[in-house]
C-alpha cells in the first residue's frame, strides 16, 4: 500500500517505510525504514526511536528547503 501524506508524525506511526523527496524537481533521494513493530499505540509515540526518526526525517526537509533558498529557486 502507498500512503502520501504531509504529516512525519503521521508517516513515522503508519509506514514501515518513507521515501524522502526532493524540493525540485521532486524526486526520491532517501529512504527511511521504520523498525517499530506493531501494534503501534499513542505510547509509541513516546519511544527514543520514534522521535529518532522524525527528526531523522525533520533534517532532511531543512536540507532541502535550505538547499532550494541557496540557489534562489525557493
Amino acid at each position: 500500500m502507498i500512503f502520501i501524506t504531509h504529516s512525519i508524525d503521521e508517516a513515522v506511526f503508519l509506514s514501515t517505510r518513507i521515501f524522502l523527496m526532493s524540493v525540485r524537481p521532486g524526486q526520491i533521494v532517501d529512504e527511511v525504514k521504520i523498525d517499530i513493530p506493531y501494534p503501534r499505540t499513542l505510547e509509541t509515540k513516546t519511544l527514543p526511536e520514534y522521535q529518532e526518526y522524525k527528526q531523522t526525517i525533520w533534517d532532511h526537509l531543512k536540507g532541502e528547503v535550505r538547499r532550494q533558498y541557496r540557489k534562489g529557486e525557493a
